[in-house]
């Protein structure tokens, strides 16, 4: 009979620590699972956060680079100003993300959703004389995160 009890309070000892594993690996996975859920959440509103940024920002523009070749400006000794300030949204950026998200696009990049074009008075000197210059600009009015692939293009505002 002694070797029965002892065999039983083998089996309860067991059994307890059995059930104690148990319970501490149910702890631990939730544990674990809170943690991811908390991982994704913060990962999630950095994205949001990147894409915020997704927005026209101002861009030099050298004019001597936008005159035609042959401009007489484009030698001018005087040329006023030498840079435009134009918005244009940062395509080289990804602040949209890369590789595959959860709708299944491979990868997005930060493009112009709407443009207007924005007229710009250049002046130099083009023999002793003063000579004034327009040039016209496409400019980003709004930005936002598409598809590499998508061939849609921005629709053009009027001039405000």
């Amino acid at each position: 009979m002694a070797s029965s009890t002892s065999n039983s309070a083998t089996i309860t000892n067991t059994i307890d620590i059995v059930s104690a594993i148990l319970k501490e690996s149910k702890e631990s996975k939730a544990r674990r699972d809170t943690d991811t859920n908390k991982t994704i959440i913060i990962i999630q509103k950095q994205v949001d956060l990147l894409k915020k940024l997704c927005r026209p920002r101002l861009v030099p523009i050298n004019v001597k680079e936008i005159l035609g070749s042959a401009n007489p400006l484009l030698d001018s000794p005087y040329l006023y100003p030498t840079v435009l300030a134009v918005k244009k949204c940062n395509t080289t950026c990804s602040y949209c993300g890369e590789g595959i998200d959860q709708h299944g696009d491979y990868r997005k990049v930060c493009t112009a959703s709407a443009t207007r074009f924005k007229n710009f008075k250049i002046q130099g000197s083009v023999n002793n004389t003063i000579h004034y210059e327009k040039v016209t600009l496409e400019v980003d009015r709004t930005c936002e995160c598409r598809s590499v692939s998508d061939d849609t293009t921005s629709p053009i505002l009027p001039k405000q």
